[in-house]
């Protein structure tokens, strides 16, 4: 049986747009129309919620993950999970000045379950697109996303100033913030030798291009110093890409 797609929200200023080569984004604009809202939407109206239009569209997007969320219905009501199962840490790391959080966290609490015609969640069942074998090249630099570990590794012994990224939170910020360059970036976070966990009676396997966001679902407590540490490191779309790889190749202190 296919796996099911399941939605991420991502920071998109730290994702190299070469890295979505053939992949599929949904964006606030892909959510409704001006005729027909998405409930994420209608519900931030109602509430007042939308601000400034720099913030709305990451609060309407990490909300709509969540809403899609599969498990959301499951767990109790608390100080930062509605009734309706809506994990307030979704909506972490995003900011607003504008009209504060209580609006946004009481559209957040409204929102029901998606109704069945949803078109959304049609798409949702089928799976995602698989990762593709990018060479892509611009203005004399590159980006490259090599197929297994063993191709990246001998790219990378052909050209030992490549840079390698996983989930990009420290790159991107570098590209971004101190506009670093380079003339090849190789992406390895869909590697499958480097991706996913296997844990037994002692022993927990964790792949390097494995996301926090992952790791704290897969686990489920099981490591209790990483499930305290978790929810405190950075915000929930930086763990949905950071990699404890990355994290670790680079020292971030971020």
């Amino acid at each position: 049986m296919a796996t099911p797609t399941e939605w991420v929200a991502v920071n998109a200023c730290l994702v190299p747009v070469a890295g979505l080569d053939r992949q599929e984004v949904v964006t606030a604009e892909g959510l409704g129309t001006p005729a027909a809202l998405h409930p994420v939407q209608v519900e931030m109206v109602e509430h007042g919620g939308s601000q400034c239009g720099y913030c709305t569209p990451g609060f309407v997007c990490s909300m709509a993950a969540e809403y899609y969320r599969p498990d959301r219905a499951d767990g109790q009501p608390g100080p930062e999970r509605g009734a309706n199962g809506f994990d307030l840490h979704a909506l972490s790391g995003n900011l607003c000045r504008c009209t504060g959080y209580r609006s946004i966290r009481d559209a957040a609490f409204a929102l029901g379950a998606p109704a069945p015609d949803d078109s959304l969640v049609a798409r949702l069942a089928s799976p995602a697109p698989a990762p593709v074998v990018s060479a892509l090249e611009h203005e004399g630099r590159a980006f490259v996303r090599p197929a297994t570990l063993t191709d990246a590794v001998r790219l990378l012994h052909d050209d030992r100033d490549t840079v390698v990224v996983a989930g990009g939170t420290d790159w991107g910020v570098d590209v971004n913030l101190r506009g670093r360059r380079a003339e090849r970036v190789m992406a390895i976070d869909r590697l499958p030798e480097l991706r996913g966990i296997t844990a037994t009676a002692d022993r927990i396997e964790i792949g390097a291009a494995t996301t926090f966001t992952e790791i704290e679902r897969r686990l489920d407590g099981r490591v209790p110093l990483l499930a305290q540490m978790l929810p405190h490191f950075a915000s929930r779309l930086i763990r949905n890409t950071a990699t404890l790889g990355g994290n670790l190749g680079t020292g971030s202190s971020r």
